[in-house]
């Protein structure tokens, strides 16, 4: 379950990191955006 979700979220979360510093990554993928 991890493994494919990370790969599809992994560059939008990139991108997401710079503006909402884990601040909506962190609600949408919770515990799974941290460990990113």
């Amino acid at each position: 379950m991890l493994a494919p979700r990370r790969a599809k979220y992994r560059k939008q979360f990139r991108n997401r990191m710079k503006g909402l510093a884990t601040r909506g990554s962190n609600l949408a993928f919770g515990s799974f955006g941290l460990k990113s």
